[in-house]
């Protein structure tokens, strides 16, 4: 196989970037410090702001031309991946464009800010909102998932820049809140006009380029029915029992599709729910 040469100035990025590993591991800290547990309906705001001011911060001093803002509340039933009321009170999304020296292809950095709840605090180790090294490894919720893929985008920049290097495209650098709940801040951020002849974004992937991946769709049956205590004697009829037979009649039909060559085979989810 052979190996491939850097240039020069690839090298001294290179360099550089390795040399400021304490730097870029204090920013991944400062980030995980920050509570984006990923929302309920109802939930009220947490870190959100804090976390994506940390990075406005930072990328106005690049030169970037940053927004923050808050999506317009998303209604019930108005998008098939988002089947309950959402608003983005306290949830702000990023948007930071470094403008290029014109001529080249544009691209896009993204990743999301929440991070699946910690759990049982006493099942950690350590400080789940406290950053910590041990063995070369950093532990703390979300450093994976995807606060240090965040941190890695914005510290690459800033080694580009602190070389004297610009791109001839532009990059747009994006945060989004909701990836984990709900997929909705990703939506508003392409409601909002984020585009890029090609993207990156900082799912952690074990160091593989993946070039695709599933989407999924959410969707809610309304069947009415009787309703009937489940220790009902005999056969009866409710809208549970026929929820249930319908939702076992579609689960092998949602998995029929023959999955694409990129993307891992479909999966599904059936459940049923009563309500009085």
């Amino acid at each position: 196989m052979k190996q491939e040469i850097l240039t020069a100035l690839e090298e001294r990025v290179v360099t550089r970037i390795r040399e400021g590993t304490d730097e870029l591991v204090s920013l991944v800290t400062e980030l995980v410090a920050c509570d984006t547990t990923a929302r309920d309906p109802g939930d009220p705001p947490r870190d959100e702001v804090k976390l994506q001011q940390v990075l406005a911060a930072r990328l106005r001093a690049l030169g970037a031309d940053v927004e923050l803002f808050e999506p317009e509340p998303i209604a019930a039933g108005h998008s098939p991946t988002i089947p309950f009321d959402l608003d983005f009170g306290g949830r702000p999304q990023l948007v930071a464009t470094l403008r290029g020296a014109g001529g080249g292809r544009s691209l896009v950095l993204n990743g999301h800010i929440d991070a699946v709840t910690p759990g049982d605090a006493s099942r950690w180790s350590s400080d789940p909102f406290k950053a910590e090294i041990r063995e070369g490894h950093v532990y703390g919720r979300g450093t994976c998932d995807m606060k240090g893929g965040i941190a890695d985008f914005l510290f690459a920049l800033e080694c580009l820049a602190r070389e004297g290097v610009r791109l001839a495209g532009d990059v747009t650098f994006c945060t989004n809140t909701d990836e984990e709940s709900s997929g909705a801040g990703g939506l508003a951020l392409v409601a909002h006009g984020v585009r890029g002849d090609a993207g990156l974004c900082a799912e952690p992937s074990g160091f593989d380029a993946w070039v695709a991946c599933r989407g999924y769709l959410i969707f809610t049956v309304t069947i009415t029915g009787t309703m009937l205590p489940g220790a009902s004697k005999g056969c009866w009829w409710s809208g549970r029992s026929r929820q249930s037979s319908r939702s076992r009649r579609m689960a092998p039909r949602m998995g029929s599709r023959r999955s694409m060559a990129l993307t891992a085979p479909p999966s599904r989810q059936c459940g049923a729910g009563i309500s009085a």
